[in-house]
């Protein structure tokens, strides 16, 4: 059980590869802020790197994203960490990541979106909810483009 009472440092890790990439992080930051009533909040330098993809990927999903992290007090008590996620899913589609023409789920996965939301850390806490959430994200230490950017707003996080 996560301590409510207090605030908690959180941070996002947020990419785009489609439309105005970096309008839609502008959007998805400002739509995080005030759903989630953040407070405190740091935007990391903007970093440009080839997208992760399956092999044989469709050629036209190589495209670059625009990548950033984004760190923020958050209150829990008023936003249970399952909450945040579905507010984080709910600005991606609200940006315009949709996935219904896309059948396959490894597909949806990769593919390229207006927006990608990840929440990356919350404290020093770690939180696994069945296969829905886990905290530190599952690839944090393995995808350097988070790295750089948590580096550059939240160091003593990692």
């Amino acid at each position: 059980m996560l301590p409510n009472n207090k605030l908690h440092r959180i941070v996002f890790g947020l990419g785009a590869n489609l439309g105005d990439r970096q309008q839609n992080i502008y959007s998805a930051i400002n739509l995080l802020t005030i759903h989630l009533h953040l407070s405190k909040t740091k935007t990391s330098f903007f970093l440009v790197n080839p997208p992760l993809l399956p092999e044989n990927h469709p050629k036209e999903w190589e495209l670059d994203f625009l990548n950033v992290a984004f760190s923020a007090d958050i209150n829990l008590s008023l936003f249970p960490i399952l909450s945040v996620l579905h507010i984080c899913q709910s600005i991606e589609q609200q940006i315009g990541r949709n996935s219904e023409s896309i059948t396959k789920k490894e597909q949806k996965k990769w593919a390229p979106r207006e927006i990608d939301i990840d929440i990356l850390l919350l404290d020093n806490l770690q939180i696994k909810y069945q296969n829905i959430l886990q905290i530190p994200h599952y690839q944090l230490n393995n995808r350097s483009f988070f790295l750089e950017t948590v580096k550059d707003i939240e160091p003593k996080m990692l």
